[in-house]
């Protein structure tokens, strides 16, 4: 993971000192560890600055997803390509982003009258992309869901089980899904303790 920020602990040794560091070389090097939860600490005086113009080096596409909570206070979550995952896809041209994430976890998950919230959450992650990088925002909603009749895995896009978890089986989701998700299922928890 890559943080930027104004402030590193002295006992942070992954440091950068600049963007010039964050190359292909480092980037191949640090998605190949992409699982193992190792922090990049980027210090800077301005955090979004740098970030915005790290951002400039990728193409790209962008994504939106649903945090969905049913009735009995369970949430939503998928096994995609055999890791635990929550819905989500890429915008199409000219779609809302709002709109990208209910349509996203209506075809991933076959669900019908979702309710949107709000913006909760964006997670960042970068992958390799014919002979270059993207950059892959992903804008999370809080979404909700009464009574949903039947759930249907999109087969296609390597869904093999949708299923709502209670506040245990997210936990231990959390502990099998992409370093990036991870904040995103804690602050799910934390929620709802």
């Amino acid at each position: 993971m890559l943080i930027f920020a104004k402030k590193i602990s002295p006992q942070k040794k992954q440091s950068i000192e600049s963007l010039k560091e964050i190359n292909e070389a480092f980037l191949t090097v640090f998605l190949a560890q992409d699982k193992s939860e190792t922090l990049y600490f980027f210090k800077t005086e301005n955090p979004t600055l740098d970030f915005v113009k790290f951002s400039k080096n990728f193409k790209l596409v962008c994504a939106a997803g649903g945090v969905v909570k049913n009735e009995k206070g369970k949430y939503l979550a998928i096994k995609r390509n055999g890791v635990w995952d929550l819905p989500k896809g890429k915008i199409e041209k000219n779609e809302k982003i709002e709109d990208a994430a209910l349509r996203e976890v209506e075809e991933e998950c076959g669900l019908e009258n979702l309710t949107l919230l709000n913006l909760i959450y964006t997670t960042y992650h970068v992958y390799p992309l014919k002979n270059n990088f993207a950059l892959k925002p992903t804008y999370w909603f809080s979404m909700n869901v009464n009574n949903p009749k039947r759930l249907v895995p999109q087969f296609e896009e390597g869904i093999t089980q949708v299923k709502f978890l209670n506040k245990k089986q997210l936990k231990d989701a959390r502990k099998s899904t992409y370093l990036s998700l991870k904040p995103l299922f804690s602050r799910v928890l934390k929620e709802n303790t």
